[in-house]
């Protein structure tokens, strides 16, 4: 699902949920992001590593 079909569907699903079910979805999409975020920056750090990259910075 590309990330504009999912972001629509995340809307139309607010729409239905009540607060208490809204901010656990928010929880839930921050943690995957968060999530997301410490995979790729350990990807880079391995990567950066391999290949003799200096670290990128402000990530």
């Amino acid at each position: 699902m590309k990330a504009e079909q999912a972001f629509e569907v995340i809307k139309a699903m607010k729409l239905q949920m009540s607060g208490e079910e809204k901010i656990k979805l928010e929880t839930m999409i921050l943690n995957q992001a968060e999530n997301e975020k410490y995979k790729l920056s350990q990807f880079l750090a391995k990567f950066n590593k391999k290949h003799k990259i200096k670290q990128i910075k402000n990530f």
